[in-house]
């Protein structure tokens, strides 16, 4: 078992959660970016009514994303962005997202993963199928933190095609033209919906996203906005 406290979320980065995986060969447990702030002022500070009341929720929001075809996502900040969903085995969000977080299996009694502050339900984007525009402000890898100027970008059928913006934006450019390849400007990973009142929605902490929404490009950039996300 690893448990993940680090000061960068490294496994929002498809190398980073590889390796993190590959030295572990068992359960990791993400608490990446965690602060005192967060365990007693966030979602950190949780009880086990919360949790289930969390995974509660989490069954219902998992329920339509199994059941439903298409996701989009809006936000004030201008995010407008539209997938198809769907092609997975039957049930499978509805008991990913019930599930309570670091549990023992009850067919094996393996411990399993979790992260933690805990409390978001995500869907994986059919790949090619992304949409529209998104517009974020601070991310957890490049470069890190919250940003003066957003930045946005253009998606078409599952590809960023533009990226706009100030200074950050060219930043963002620079770092996947330098350090990615093709596949770094797929909109893939995951759309994530917020299921934690007690996460702080202003910090700028990974696992303080719980509480609003999270966008993943090509599983190496994550952004949080307060949004709202329609299944349908």
């Amino acid at each position: 078992m690893v448990v993940a406290l680090t000061t960068t979320a490294m496994s929002n980065s498809t190398p980073g959660s590889r390796a993190m995986r590959q030295a572990c060969g068992g359960p990791m447990w993400l608490m990446e970016e965690l602060t005192v702030e967060i365990l007693t002022e966030g979602g950190g500070r949780t009880s086990m009514k919360d949790i289930e009341e969390i995974c509660a929720l989490g069954r219902k929001v998992g329920e339509l994303q199994d059941n439903g075809k298409k996701i989009r996502v809006q936000a004030e900040n201008g995010t407008d962005l539209t997938a198809e969903i769907g092609g997975l085995e039957p049930g499978l969000f509805a008991n990913w997202w019930s599930r309570i977080p670091f549990g023992r299996n009850p067919k094996n009694g393996k411990l399993g993963g979790g992260t933690w502050p805990w409390g978001e339900a995500h869907v994986e984007p059919v790949p090619g199928t992304a949409n529209g525009t998104v517009v974020w402000e601070v991310t957890a890898q490049f470069p890190p933190g919250r940003w003066r100027h957003p930045v946005t970008l253009v998606v078409k059928d599952g590809r960023v095609v533009d990226i706009q913006g100030k200074t950050e934006a060219e930043q963002v450019r620079w770092f996947l033209e330098t350090y990615g390849d093709e596949n770094s400007w797929l909109v893939g990973g995951e759309i994530s919906v917020g299921i934690k009142k007690l996460c702080q929605k202003d910090n700028d902490s990974v696992r303080e996203w719980k509480s609003t929404m999270a966008r993943c490009i090509s599983a190496s950039a994550t952004a949080p906005t307060v949004a709202r996300s329609i299944v349908s």
